[in-house]
């Protein structure tokens, strides 16, 4: 592996930092490299692809993102579970770190895979990540996440972190806010369903660390539901992650190569 560095249109949590802590360079470095088109990923996995339950790659997409697209597996009535095809590289990694592993807020992850013939020298390449099927939230869920969003992403609020179980003083702190935003769209009466919503993203924050993963990408499209209904974390890339990338080694899937066209090498 080189590492160099619909349905619901938001099912399934698309794409939408030790090294993610120097910014954003990183994600932008990867969004600027020449790569394969991921139409041509499609056709030269397209044998692996259909053996996950990826048939009809057009009627399958869930949503799309920066790095990527994320894709039902099985039919539509009956989905067996998610394919995310993506270039973030801290995406697939974390991942890996989740698979075998059950938590209460975290997907159920089955395979990590990278697409190795998507790799030219210092190009990024493509991954493939494979867990299960999400629904997203309900409307109220989904607009209160969006508030959790909003105090997140506000500039003005300092020191501002996504409490874990125990930090009752953060918890306050993000109560004064929320409760300032709902106030102003007259649904104060949500703040306890919105504080609920911001405890188990804090458990799921906390599952990350346990795994050596920082996570802090809170929007509604991150957040989403598993069939049981207990609230997800749908996507964990941009993330920080404590292992070094060269360190973890992810298996890869057969391709047919002859599809690929080759990128031009650096000199």
């Amino acid at each position: 592996m080189k590492t160099d560095r619909s349905d619901n249109d938001r099912d399934n949590g698309s794409d939408n930092d030790s090294d993610r802590s120097s910014g954003g360079d990183v994600w932008e470095d990867i969004l600027e490299r020449e790569r394969v088109n991921e139409g041509q990923v499609l056709l030269s996995y397209a044998d692996a692809f259909r053996g996950l339950g990826l048939f009809d790659p057009t009627e399958q997409k869930l949503g799309r993102g920066a790095f990527g697209h994320v894709y039902r597996l099985g039919s539509k009535d009956a989905p067996t579970g998610a394919l995310k095809i993506t270039r973030d590289v801290y995406d697939a990694m974390a991942s890996h770190a989740l698979i075998g592993k059950t938590h209460l807020h975290l997907p159920k992850t089955l395979n990590v895979w990278s697409l190795d013939e998507t790799f030219v020298d210092e190009w990024a390449g493509w991954y493939a990540i494979e867990r299960e099927y999400l629904h997203p939230l309900d409307k109220q869920d989904t607009d209160l996440v969006e508030v959790l969003y909003q105090v997140y992403d506000n500039d003005n609020i300092r020191n501002l972190k996504i409490p874990m179980r125990h930090n009752r003083a953060m918890r306050d702190k993000w109560r004064v806010y929320v409760r300032e935003i709902l106030t102003e769209s007259d649904s104060v009466h949500l703040l306890p369903r919105t504080m609920e919503l911001l405890a188990k993203i804090g458990e799921g924050v906390q599952e990350l660390a346990a795994l050596g993963i920082t996570w802090s990408d809170i929007h509604s499209d991150n957040i989403m539901r598993a069939s049981d209904n207990a609230l997800k974390i749908a996507d964990v890339g941009l993330c920080d992650l404590r292992a070094k990338i060269e360190d973890i080694v992810v298996p890869t899937l057969p391709a047919t190569p002859m599809h690929l066209p080759r990128l031009s090498r650096s000199s």
